[in-house]
């Protein structure tokens, strides 16, 4: 399903980044009929005449950083740990850690002490 010849706006920009935010990867994306493929959002994101996609993909990936380590508070809030997945579960949470690695560096130490205070009194 080749479609090289998507043309580039500020609406389909728009639009992409949008479903970036709500935690789509680009191969997601690209397989959306009516959207540019992954290949195209790619060759887009290296064009230097689409500067303002590639901020804008910044953007909706800090965006959507944020949004995974809210979610993972609002897991340990609720009562989830990741240590209760067992052995698994550490895999999970390094690997939650490393691929939002700037907003988790930021919040690592607020989750861990949530945590520490909903299970200490265990």
């Amino acid at each position: 399903m080749v479609r090289n010849n998507m043309i580039y706006s500020k609406a389909v920009v728009d639009i992409v980044c949008e479903l970036i935010v709500e935690g789509h990867s680009l191969r997601m994306i690209g397989k959306v009929k009516g959207l540019p493929s992954k290949a195209t959002l790619m060759r887009w994101l290296n064009d230097p005449r689409k500067i303002a996609f590639l901020d804008a993909y910044r953007r909706a990936k800090q965006v959507q950083h944020c949004v995974v380590v809210e979610d993972l508070l609002d897991l340990v809030d609720s009562g989830w740990h990741y240590k209760s997945l067992g052995r698994l579960g550490g895999r999970v949470h390094k690997l939650h850690l490393k691929s939002n690695a700037r907003p988790a560096n930021a919040l690592e130490a607020e989750l861990e002490r949530r945590a520490r205070l909903k299970y200490s009194t265990i």
